[in-house]
C-alpha cells in the first residue's frame, strides 16, 4: 500500500470508531505500519474488526494488526511486476536457414525462434538442456523443410527482457 493509501486506511479506521481521535504521531506511526499490507486486505480486516469489539472510543490496534496480518497470509497473493515478466515465454535460440545462390551463401531472412516456457525456466534450468532441445529442433527442421538450418543462441538478459543474437 502506497502512503496516501495508508494514510486513507487511517481515515477509514476513523470512520468506523467516531470518537476515536488519534495524535499526529500515532497517525505517522499506523501509516508506517500500514504500508506493507494491501488496501483489499486490510479494509476487510477493519470492517470485520468493528463487527467483532464492542469497543466505541478506540479500536484494539494490537488485535486489529493482527487480524490484518491474518487476512494478508489467507489472500490470494498477485504476482508483481517481476513475477509477471519472469514468467512469461522467452526466445532462447533462433532457427535460421541457410541459402545457397550462384554468387555464395547467404543468411535467408527466414528465422524460427526456440522458446522456453517462460524466462525463470532460464535462469532455473540447465543451459545445456536447453541447447539440446534447441538443437533437436533443428535437425527438425532440416528433416522437415530441408536445406541446412543453423542455430543461433540468443544472448537474453532475463532482468530487462533485451535480447541480442
Amino acid at each position: 500500500m502506497t502512503e496516501l493509501e495508508a494514510q486513507n486506511m487511517v481515515g477509514e479506521i476513523q470512520k468506523r470508531w467516531g470518537n476515536w481521535s488519534p495524535d499526529d504521531d500515532l497517525i505517522g506511526d499506523m501509516v508506517t505500519r500500514l504500508k506493507p499490507f494491501d488496501w483489499d486486505s486490510t479494509l476487510a480486516a477493519v470492517r470485520e474488526m468493528r463487527f467483532e469489539t464492542d469497543r466505541q472510543n478506540s479500536p484494539p490496534l494490537k488485535t486489529l494488526f493482527g487480524k490484518i496480518r491474518a487476512f494478508q497470509k489467507n489472500r490470494p497473493r498477485e504476482k508483481t511486476e517481476r513475477e509477471k515478466f519472469l514468467s512469461e515465454p522467452a526466445p532462447v535460440y533462433a532457427l535460421c536457414r541457410k541459402e545457397h545462390r550462384n554468387k555464395g551463401e547467404r543468411w535467408k531472412h527466414f528465422w524460427k525462434y526456440f522458446y522456453s516456457s517462460s524466462r525463470r525456466e532460464i535462469l532455473e534450468r540447465n543451459p545445456d538442456i536447453i541447447a539440446q532441445q534447441a538443437e533437436r529442433r533443428r535437425q527438425q527442421h532440416e528433416e522437415t523443410y530441408g536445406g541446412e538450418w543453423v542455430m543461433i543462441e540468443l544472448w537474453h538478459d532475463v532482468e530487462t527482457g533485451i535480447i541480442n543474437g
